[in-house]
């Protein structure tokens, strides 16, 4: 096997490990989503606009970490307008530009999610007994690999 073979190799073991991990957590979002009566992406809208408030929708589709297009991320966002989670309002400064903020209900729905937060507490405890060096450096080293991706667009 030559060194290109090792490194193909090795690539798609970093790759499948990703898909590895996303799927496990992935299915703890499912979960806490089911239980608020959401799908992962209104979830996801949910989260974005409970951390940024004010966003338009390209902010929103920029901010989400789900690679949503904008139209997508524009039919969810109505029906959680039809379903009183999100309001849409004019902007002061602009009025063609439509600003995002959650609702009452938005918010509650938000804290009731963040309390549950499976997904949170099953990587919390997936990471006990790792040593807090070995987590930073698979942070930086996931830093890494994103900033090398993005530049390879």
């Amino acid at each position: 096997m030559d060194n290109n073979d090792i490194k193909l190799k090795k690539a798609i073991e970093v790759l499948q490990s990703f898909y590895s991990v996303i799927k496990e957590t992935s299915d703890f979002t499912k979960k806490n989503a089911h239980e608020l009566g959401m799908t992962i992406q209104q979830l996801s809208i949910l989260n974005a606009l409970a951390t940024n408030s004010n966003l338009t929708l390209k902010n929103l589709t920029e901010v989400m970490s789900m690679s949503l297009s904008k139209s997508s991320v524009s039919l969810i966002v109505d029906k959680l307008v039809e379903q009183d989670i999100v309001e849409r309002k004019s902007s002061t400064l602009d009025r063609r530009q439509i600003i995002l903020n959650l609702t009452e209900k938005g918010i509650q729905l938000y804290q009731q999610s963040q309390s549950n937060a499976y997904a949170y507490k099953a990587m919390l405890l997936a990471l006990n007994g790792i040593d807090s060096k070995d987590i930073d450096l698979l942070l930086t080293v996931h830093d890494h690999i994103i900033e090398n991706i993005k530049a390879l667009k």
